[in-house]
């Protein structure tokens, strides 16, 4: 049975080592590859072993406001907000919420090792 480090691990690697293509030029393909790096996203913020408020204070968001943590996980599932359309997160938080799930990515790794053992 796998321990919490090596589904951690193992995750990370499933869904962050697909590098997203360059940014060039703005195409019709441009929403497609948002909504990639969204999805990846999600998947791996759906697991219980990333704690939302930790990566909202790496966000600059703060991590004890209940209006933050509200606000983030609208975002996170899209919900609708009183106009009508959906909370989304940026391309900017996307990015950052990618560097910090990269960076436990590399913390991992290093405390656990190629062979994913301690």
């Amino acid at each position: 049975m796998e321990n919490n480090k090596e589904i951690i691990s193992r995750l990370l690697k499933e869904k962050l080592t697909t590098k997203a293509p360059l940014e060039t030029k703005k195409g019709p393909n441009d929403e497609k590859s948002g909504e990639s790096k969204y999805q990846k996203i999600k998947t791996l913020l759906d697991n219980d072993i990333f704690n939302h408020a930790a990566i909202m204070r790496q966000l600059g968001w703060g991590g004890k406001d209940s209006t933050n943590r509200s606000l983030f996980r609208k975002k996170l599932y899209r919900e609708p907000n009183d106009g009508g359309s959906e909370h989304e997160f940026d391309d900017d938080d996307l990015s950052k919420i990618t560097d910090i799930l990269m960076n436990t990515s590399l913390l991992i790794k290093k405390n656990v090792g190629r062979s994913g053992k301690v």
